[in-house]
């Protein structure tokens, strides 16, 4: 009876190293998916709630007594991932401005983590609640208000208009 022998020929080898190499690369990315660290924040929106301007102009147009000035948009953003926030309220005390909001509010943050190959990744959405400020000036002066936005996170941000 003849014995069959495998041989590993020059056209087989490749194949091999190739698989060989392939699967190394693919356990590493896993082991890296495995060893990732969800942070539960994002470090560039600490704390907890922000407002951001949000329409492109931060300052108001230079308004007559009487008149009403442009509208500013402003988003509060969570940087908690996967979780809600609720603006409970909007506090100023300046007579000549006016912020429209609908309260309660909600900003939300949902994250997803993806394993890819090589690194794993978050990929985070963010859903931020609005409001908007303008400014009717009633004489002719240079005014500030400070806004604060009450959050049930606990923090308070402000903003200077």
């Amino acid at each position: 009876m003849p014995v069959m022998i495998a041989v590993a020929t020059p056209s087989v080898k490749p194949d091999i190293l190739w698989i060989v190499r392939s699967l190394i690369c693919l356990a590493m990315g896993l082991a890296a998916c495995q060893a990732a660290t969800s942070s539960t924040e994002d470090p560039l929106l600490v704390p907890a709630a922000s407002i951001l301007q949000s329409n492109g102009t931060s300052t108001f147009n230079a308004t007559q007594v009487g008149s009403t000035s442009n509208t500013l948009q402003f988003g509060v953003r969570t940087s908690v991932n996967n979780s809600t926030i609720t603006i409970n309220s909007i506090a100023y005390d300046c007579p000549d401005y006016t912020i429209t909001a609908t309260l309660p509010g909600y900003a939300d943050r949902t994250c997803d983590t993806t394993c890819y190959v090589v690194c794993p990744a978050v990929v985070c959405t963010n859903d931020d609640y609005y409001f908007t400020a303008v400014f009717h000036p009633s004489v002719a002066a240079s005014t500030s208000c400070v806004v604060t936005v009450n959050t049930d996170t606990g923090g308070s941000p402000t903003l200077s208009l």
